[in-house]
């Protein structure tokens, strides 16, 4: 299986700046296709992030996407109901 590619960026909130590694859910995850956000680093300063991490992008702005679970079905599945406990 090939390695998947993440994409690093660095963020600024809070006079913070933060480190992410962004791509997307594989298929075997419940929100498969969406983007996956992992946060890596914090940092005081661009400058000390981007020494850090000199491949990832300054992004304006924030990469936060809200997952969607509006594909999954409203009823739990069998495994949850009684007779299997």
């Amino acid at each position: 299986m090939p390695k998947r590619k993440l994409r690093k960026t660095i963020e600024q909130a809070n006079n913070k700046f933060t480190v992410y590694k962004i791509g997307t859910y594989e298929a075997s995850s419940v929100l498969a296709g969406q983007q996956m956000r992992i946060f890596v680093d914090s940092f005081d300063s661009l400058e000390k992030a981007s020494a850090n991490y000199p491949d990832a992008e300054l992004i304006k702005g924030s990469t936060y996407r809200e997952p969607s679970l509006d594909h999954l079905p409203d009823e739990p599945d069998e495994f949850f109901e009684a007779d299997f406990y």
